[in-house]
């Protein structure tokens, strides 16, 4: 059996695994949601209701049931407003949400009683994967992954995926789990959830950013793309970034490969043909995930790097510290690129500093009026490690 059948074997045998216990858990959900309905919920019994209902939005996408995780959604939003008002659903609320849970239960049944194949968009992408790891898997081995996440069928498809791909890879159910296993195995990328029992991700995030030993550690918090706000709280704790289910293969390794500790597995090294530590570089962007990965790459590349999150503070920290390239976005508060690209133009001893414009895909006719205002290159959001370097050497 080749490298490719085995893995789709392992995958598929996951997702049928995972559709068998589907309705056993909407069942848990249903009879719990009727608990609290009846009267005036205790907070133990919301927290762990909306504990399991979490963790079904989440995983729903991950298997190919998007249906599955907009009712759990749903469900999740009146549990959330119960939580904090502290009184019984209204009829109405009670209304929708038993609607919801109907959905699911059906949802869950016909999941179970015939379960779908994958996509083609799922078997391309496992393709892809599985012919990038080949090349790349003596490179992976000596990395390792902690992967932390309660839910044990999305914990179980990160391993397989990360496994695959030559990685060592460690688990964890919980953060007082994941903090032991960090501490003992030092991995060198760790894939934190966000809402875990005994210790949710937030708290074990915090404790090993205080931890001489790991607090420079990458972690990429595991959220849904409808918890997105989630990410906004934990960067007070100081991620590096976040994956977002539902996940596929590739997006799996290329987010793992963009936080290694080197640049290797991107192929680049420090030693790259220039002297890339006299070389400083000045990232300008608002959001700052976006701005602390492109930092990531770059310094693993060799590169010295500076941030600013806004336009003005991208003037004065040009004229503090004379950066010999700018990576300036477009849309920005206070300032924009546009208007920071002209200021800049306009000094006399920042004039020849090359600026590569940042604007997304969506966006692209902002390059014309960039590159009119000054920029010298731009950089279309999102872009992989390897063409952001190459972009950045080229302009230097």
């Amino acid at each position: 059996m080749s490298k490719l059948d085995a893995f789709k074997e392992q995958m598929d045998a996951l997702h049928r695994a995972y559709v068998q216990q589907l309705p056993h858990k909407v069942q848990q959900i249903e009879e719990m949601w009727r608990a609290v309905s009846a009267g005036t919920p205790d907070k133990d019994t919301l927290d762990l209701l909306y504990h399991l209902v979490h963790k079904l939005s989440g995983s729903g996408p991950t298997f190919g049931f998007t249906s599955i995780s907009e009712r759990a959604g749903r469900l999740e939003a009146a549990i959330k407003r119960l939580m904090a008002n502290g009184l019984a659903p209204s009829p109405e609320e009670k209304r929708s949400v038993d609607q919801a849970v109907a959905s699911l239960r059906l949802i869950a049944a016909a999941a179970a009683a015939e379960r779908p194949g994958f996509s083609s968009r799922e078997e391309e992408s496992e393709d892809w994967a599985v012919s990038k790891m080949d090349a790349q898997r003596s490179e992976f081995e000596k990395y390792t992954i902690l992967v932390a996440d309660d839910e044990a069928f999305l914990r179980t498809k990160l391993v397989l995926i990360l496994r695959e791909a030559g990685f060592r890879v460690e688990e964890a159910e919980n953060g007082v789990v994941a903090l032991k296993q960090a501490q003992i195995q030092r991995p060198d990328v760790i894939l934190m959830d966000y809402l875990m029992p005994v210790m949710d991700g937030l708290e074990a995030i915090r404790q090993l950013r205080q931890d001489p030993l790991l607090c420079k550690t990458p972690i990429l918090l595991l959220t849904t793309h409808q918890k997105i706000n989630d990410v906004q709280r934990a960067l007070d704790c100081d991620i590096n970034g976040y994956l977002a289910k539902p996940f596929d293969p590739v997006q799996v390794i290329e987010q793992v490969k963009a936080f290694l500790p080197n640049a290797i597995a991107n192929g680049y090294h420090a030693d790259n043909g220039q002297d890339t530590q006299k070389k400083h570089i000045l990232i300008v962007d608002d959001y700052v995930l976006y701005r602390r990965k492109i930092a990531l790459i770059l310094q693993n590349a060799g590169y010295n790097v500076a941030e600013a999150d806004n336009g003005v503070m991208a003037l004065k920290q040009a004229k503090e510290h004379l950066p010999d390239l700018i990576l300036m976005d477009v849309m920005m508060p206070v300032m924009d690129g546009l208007e920071a690209t002209q200021h800049i133009r306009e000094d006399e001893s920042l004039r020849r500093v090359p600026i590569i414009m940042l604007t997304s895909n969506v966006r692209m006719k902002d390059v014309p009026i960039a590159l009119a205002s000054g920029a010298d290159a731009y950089i279309a959001k999102p872009q992989s490690a390897e063409k952001i370097i190459e972009k950045v050497k080229a302009c230097l």
